[in-house]
């Protein structure tokens, strides 16, 4: 395969992630606002941390405020990338390979990962239509799996453009003469 190919590949991937990742912060934000669909009878009273939590998530641009967060970072660890190792195209176009993969690992994961936490297995088949009620005792297990998720997910990014860094150092060195590397001490 021709490098303009892989390369066109590889951009392709990358934004299909970043879409993916907005969309499923997007979709994810609804554990952080659970009353948004209910009517204003079950929702919690006013001045309580549940409904001013609720009221700040449901608004705009807040309900769009994970997404923004998982782009700001996969946007942020590409420009890195890209800014270190521009001179290296082999280095970085596995870099930025990688990146996308892992963009989309934390959307597939994570979703599988909700379909076993025990809220969505009871809600599924335990409870009837009509019994759920919605509030954060239900939601905090989707709360601690996006914090968890995101969080392994940036430990991966920094990990593979550290990692990167680390190649490229070596292939700097590696094609450097020896009095050149007596200079750089």
């Amino acid at each position: 395969m021709s490098k303009k190919i892989s390369l066109t590949i590889v951009m392709f991937l990358l934004l299909f992630s970043w879409i993916a990742l907005y969309q499923w912060g997007n979709i994810s934000i609804g554990a952080y606002a659970p009353y948004e669909n209910t009517p204003p009878t079950r929702r919690p009273p006013l001045g309580t941390w549940q409904r001013h939590l609720n009221d700040f998530f449901c608004r705009k641009p807040m309900n769009h405020s994970l997404s923004y967060v998982l782009i700001a970072i996969a946007l942020g660890f590409t420009i890195y990338a890209i800014w270190k190792l521009y001179r290296h195209k082999d280095i970085l176009w596995t870099t930025l390979l990688k990146l996308s993969l892992g963009n989309l690992a934390l959307v597939v994961l994570s979703a599988v990962a909700v379909l076993y936490l025990p809220t969505s297995v009871e809600i599924r088949l335990l409870k009837p239509q009509g019994q759920y009620r919605p509030g954060y005792e239900f939601t905090y297990e989707y709360i601690v799996l996006d914090i968890v998720m995101c969080s392994l997910w940036v430990y991966y990014n920094f990990k593979v453009v550290r990692r990167s860094l680390r190649t490229e150092s070596n292939a700097i060195n590696a094609s450097l003469t020896e009095p050149e590397k007596r200079r750089q001490g």
